[in-house]
């Protein structure tokens, strides 16, 4: 939290106040995820500038996140799902084959 006296607080108004506690748990939430995902990412998840979490990962000497896996789509998945089961269903296909073919 920030080390800032009450009686300063009070002096700015309540909003300034409250502006200070939710800028300081929005840290909270971001400092975690530096490097683990893009600036861009965190900046939209957070509600902080791309800019502050760019300067804040430099101040902290965290890398920047080179790999972020994409998604596949449903109709990729359904895709590997239908040749998953033609390869299985030629496999018990041979296997059977051999044993009708064993003596």
């Amino acid at each position: 939290m920030l080390n800032i006296p009450a009686s300063t607080l009070k002096g700015w108004g309540y909003g300034y106040a409250n502006f200070f506690v939710r800028y300081e748990k929005k840290w909270e939430k971001a400092i975690p995820l530096l490097g683990t995902m893009t600036d861009a990412k965190i900046a939209k998840k957070v509600g902080i500038t791309k800019s502050c979490i760019w300067h804040k990962r430099q101040a902290l000497g965290i890398p920047k996140c080179t790999y972020e896996p994409r998604r596949k789509s449903k109709r990729v998945i359904a895709e590997r799902a239908v040749l998953a089961e033609q390869i299985a269903e030629k496999q018990v296909a041979q296997e059977l084959m051999n044993a009708w073919r064993a003596p």
